[in-house]
């Protein structure tokens, strides 16, 4: 993170782009203040503190400075328009990447690939992609969730990719073709994760990008189609209405935590530590 930051802070430098004071980067000041002082509230020494600090108020810089430094570096329209295509074409990479893996049960170093888990499958036992998104799970989690992170990711991509694509179709329809193509491939990856909250919210992202566009109608057909075929895989009808998890005790802990903490929070990194108390 602190290289990030460093790496954003020399574009910053090197742009004429007056720095944006607006509400998002006080927004981020405000939440790195908070994490200061929740960290030191928490902590039990020096090092503790750096700990949670690092953790919290870090994390925030490094947002904040990330977005400074795509808005420097994206000025310019063509800049603009060459991110949203690298974005796109990343994501699309990934995408050709996962469905190969499913396909071929590719398991490589790292977690890298798919990852085994029952009653998960569509169409060959037991897999699930997470593609380059992987990492060996910690000793509490009772099944890997690195294809919970692939699937934020492809929520943010798709509908860049979609997007891209119906502004190029009246120009260049060629391009628009292989944009939309690889938007459907990335459609596919965020599927095989099996991820129920970025498929919900990508159906909540096709409905507002049918709304902004004037084509309500088509965004609504959509998702009625991607909804009735999902219902109508067994195993993801199962998935999604009838699989066990610990959810609620999960969502109850995150009530019960804040109303013991009010003030300052248990601090960044503690959660896992006052969680089974709660």
């Amino acid at each position: 993170s602190l290289l990030g930051v460093l790496v954003v802070l020399a574009i910053l430098a090197s742009s004429r782009e007056p720095i944006p004071r607006d509400s998002v980067i006080f927004g981020f000041v405000l939440l790195g203040v908070t994490a200061v002082i929740s960290s030191g509230a928490n902590a039990g020494s020096l090092a503790d503190f750096g700990r949670l600090a690092g953790r919290s108020a870090g994390r925030v810089a490094f947002y904040c400075a990330l977005i400074l430094g795509v808005r420097a570096a994206c000025a310019p329209k063509r800049w603009a328009r060459y991110a949203l295509l690298l974005f796109a074409g990343a994501a699309t990479l990934e995408a050709l990447f996962c469905i190969w893996a499913y396909a071929t049960r590719y398991a490589g170093p790292y977690g890298m690939g798919v990852v085994t888990f029952a009653n998960w499958s569509v169409l060959t036992g037991h897999l699930r992609v997470q593609g380059t998104f992987s990492a060996a799970p910690r000793a509490y989690e009772a099944a890997p969730v690195s294809p919970n992170f692939l699937a934020a990711y492809l929520v943010m991509s798709i509908p860049v990719t979609a997007g891209w694509a119906l502004f190029a179709w009246p120009k260049r329809r060629s391009v628009a073709v292989l944009l939309a193509g690889a938007a459907l491939l990335q459609a596919a990856t965020l599927y095989l994760t099996y991820t129920r909250a970025a498929i919900g919210a990508l159906c909540v992202a096709l409905l507002a990008f049918g709304l902004l566009l004037g084509r309500r109608k088509l965004a609504v057909a959509l998702l009625v189609a991607g909804i009735i075929g999902a219902m109508a895989t067994p195993s993801v009808r199962r998935k999604l209405l009838y699989e066990g998890h610990d959810r609620w005790n999960l969502f109850a802990a995150s009530v019960l935590i804040p109303a013991d903490h009010p003030v300052v929070g248990v601090g960044d990194g503690n959660y896992e530590q006052v969680l089974h108390d709660h």
